[in-house]
């Protein structure tokens, strides 16, 4: 059975900014630059009460720690710059990403209050794309590229591997497990993606 609640009232306010710029070398090649950040800031305005019939039996929908998560679990800054260069049939990009810091709490076995919780922070971190582009006719182009070119990681919650018995790692709050990501991780957990493309236009 599954049955949807607005359980959560919640306002997110911030502000984006976009600035563009191209610079010409002449025999050199163009560049275009890019400035592009974002800051917002989310509150919970209000939460709704459970049914007197799990109230009275100490449930709610949210506990202290998931109202700290779904607050705190997205970082509220995010900057990149980029430098696209063309000359004639070759490309490359240069981007430069950051991710602001997030925190949560959580625990190996379950917590409600904050007092019987962890607290996880993942610092701010910088991530590096890159790609070199080819155009071999005015329909194919081939390219290689990067994102996460150094293979950088999220911090991970400090999970013992004996937290539940002798080699084991199992689920915590359901979804967590021993060493996974904090927050789920704002970019990609597996670190380093290395690609090369081949694009035909018809």
């Amino acid at each position: 059975v599954t049955s949807f609640l607005n359980a959560i009232g919640s306002l997110t306010q911030g502000v984006d900014i976009v600035v563009n710029y191209p610079t010409d070398f002449g025999d050199y090649g163009l560049v275009n630059w890019t400035l592009a950040g974002n800051y917002n800031n989310t509150a919970v305005s209000s939460v709704a009460p459970p049914p007197a019939q799990l109230a009275a039996v100490g449930a709610s929908f949210f506990t202290e720690e998931t109202l700290f998560n779904f607050v705190h679990s997205v970082p509220s800054t995010k900057v990149n710059v980029t430098a696209d260069w063309s000359l004639d049939q070759l490309g490359f990009t240069l981007r430069e990403t950051y991710w602001g810091p997030v925190h949560q709490y959580t625990s190996a076995a379950g917590c409600s209050a904050l007092s019987g919780c962890f607290f996880v922070p993942q610092a701010g971190i910088l991530l590096t794309d890159v790609e070199a582009r080819y155009n071999v006719t005015d329909e194919l182009q081939l390219a290689i590229g990067a994102n996460n070119l150094f293979n950088m990681h999220p911090d991970t919650n400090p999970w013992d591997p004996n937290a539940y018995g002798p080699g084991q790692g199992g689920s915590a709050n359901g979804a967590n497990v021993n060493n996974t990501p904090v927050s789920g991780s704002q970019f990609d957990p597996n670190g380093g993606y290395y690609y090369g493309r081949v694009t035909y236009n018809f």
